[in-house]
């Protein structure tokens, strides 16, 4: 019932705008917090994890996720509908979103053109890359700030454990991540767990980490604008990233030109409230590209090496499309072309 409700709201623009309007009404307190959080530490990560309603900006509901559709519009300059939906961060495989399609709008904005063509087999709207959203969004720390926590924490290992999403807890071998990141600790001054808002809240995982000495932080809750940002500040700190999982993340870190590694690790998903949507809607074929291009990524970063190996940045090139980041006109265009 749920979900018909969405689709009927989703694929009916003046009813997708009141829907709007009334969220704004029910959670304009909303706006308030996130820009009483936008003055918080980045390592006062449990204040910047509560929950808090979204506060839409754009009609598309998915685009206000991370600050997605904020970030495009400050860096056009324009405040007018993006009239697009935008995947809210890296997709692999063949599997496009239903909502995508039904969405009332006439285009998606995706990563690369690897993405492109997997989303054309599946809709005639019009698909516009531009690269690693990261790209768009302004450092979340000022320069005497930065300065200040990176002269804190000196040589910094930067983490990125495999993460929770709605209805889905992850699950891998947290002692086996640990036992590699004490292996090389020794290199660094300071080891950070950056942690997804869901994983935050997770206070024996929290207390695990610390235990060990590591720093927490956090890009912040979803519904808050400045996840892209704090994130894009929080990756500048590190001298090298290690990720557990391959996420959209790995693009970004690539992007901003710090060394990282995979470490090969079983991840699993425990499914709460009976929702199985995460796994049923891929497909034979989705599930066959899934592994393929997963595999493809993982193989390119699995050294521990400081160096940025042309491998690696010609599989970012693939599916992150760091080369089709646009210009504010460009960008401007592609939006305004039907």
């Amino acid at each position: 019932m749920k979900e018909k409700i969405k689709s009927f709201i989703i694929t009916h623009k003046i009813i997708n705008i009141l829907f709007v309007i009334g969220l704004r009404l029910i959670h304009r307190k909303s706006k308030k917090e996130i820009n009483i959080r936008s003055n918080i530490s980045i390592f006062d990560y449990k204040k910047i994890i509560s929950e808090i309603p979204q506060y839409p900006t754009d009609i598309v509901i998915d685009n206000n996720y991370y600050g997605l559709s904020v970030s495009l519009k400050k860096y056009l300059a324009n405040d007018k509908p993006l009239n697009a939906y935008i995947e809210h961060g890296l997709f692999l495989g063949s599997i496009v979103k239903k909502d995508s399609i039904d969405w009332c709008v006439s285009k998606i904005i995706t990563l690369s053109e690897i993405r492109k063509n997997h989303i054309k087999k599946k809709t005639t709207k019009n698909v516009i890359k531009i690269g690693p959203y990261i790209h768009y969004v302004d450092d979340f720390l000022k320069e005497d700030t930065f300065c200040h926590h990176k002269n804190d924490i000196g040589k910094t290992l930067l983490v990125f454990p495999s993460h929770s999403i709605k209805n889905l807890a992850t699950d891998f071998n947290n002692d086996e991540l640990i036992t590699f990141l004490k292996s090389v600790q020794n290199e660094f001054d300071t080891v950070i767990i950056c942690l997804y808002w869901r994983d935050a809240l997770n206070q024996n995982l929290v207390k695990t980490y610390e235990n060990c000495g590591f720093k927490i932080t956090s890009a912040g809750h979803i519904n808050d604008i400045f996840f892209l940002s704090r994130l894009k500040s929080i990756i500048k700190l590190a001298d090298f990233v290690v990720s557990n999982s391959v996420g959209t993340h790995i693009g970004y870190v690539n992007y901003l030109k710090k060394p990282q590694m995979i470490l090969r690790q079983k991840v699993n998903y425990k499914v709460s409230k009976n929702d199985h949507r995460a796994f049923s809607q891929r497909n034979q074929s989705d599930l066959n590209t899934l592994e393929s291009e997963t595999k493809e990524i993982e193989n390119s970063f699995k050294k521990y090496t400081f160096n940025i190996s042309s491998k690696q940045n010609e599989v970012i090139e693939k599916y992150w499309g760091i080369s089709e980041i646009k210009t504010k006109e460009a960008l401007s265009n592609a939006l305004s072309n039907s």
